[in-house]
């Protein structure tokens, strides 16, 4: 949906959707009156639409996919258990384009803390069902559960 013409209801949309509440949204958008004009106009059906687009908009831009989760979670547990150095990741030596490599040089180490180590796993172990009620399956002394899942889950 392009840009409402008038001005004014755009400005309105615009401002709904960036969750500015309605009276305060009408008289910015060069309005007078009161919150029951504010609602009369919220309530048609171009300014919903309008709002929506652009909520949906915003939305979009700010989604993440569910292996950028996984591999933030998996580098936060391994600096949470010190088994990742901190590098500082000098520019370019050579352009990008030509097989260009960046060099990188270890500053120091992650303090141990285990607290977001094992909130890390418990994520991790949560995402992939290790903890479901219908898991029967029991460590033994020294052992390791086996836990099997769908491959898409990885």
């Amino acid at each position: 949906m392009p840009p409402l013409k008038n001005q004014r209801w755009e400005s309105f949309a615009q401002l709904i959707a960036e969750k500015v509440p309605q009276g305060k949204a009408y008289k910015k958008a060069g309005y007078k009156g009161g919150d029951s004009s504010a609602s009369t106009l919220a309530g048609k059906p171009e300014i919903q639409e309008r709002v929506q687009e652009l909520t949906r908009g915003a939305l979009a831009e700010t989604s993440i996919t569910i292996e950028w989760w996984i591999e933030t979670v998996r580098a936060n547990i391994e600096r949470a258990m010190e088994a990742r150095p901190v590098l500082r990741i000098d520019t370019m030596v050579a352009g990008e384009d030509d097989g260009g490599e960046r060099s990188m040089e270890v500053m120091g180490s992650y303090t141990y803390n285990g607290a977001v180590a094992n909130k890390g796993l418990e994520l991790l172990g949560k995402h992939i069902g290790a903890f479901k009620a219908d898991n029967d399956q029991q460590p033994q002394p020294g052992g390791a559960i086996i836990v099997q899942y769908p491959a898409n889950n990885r």
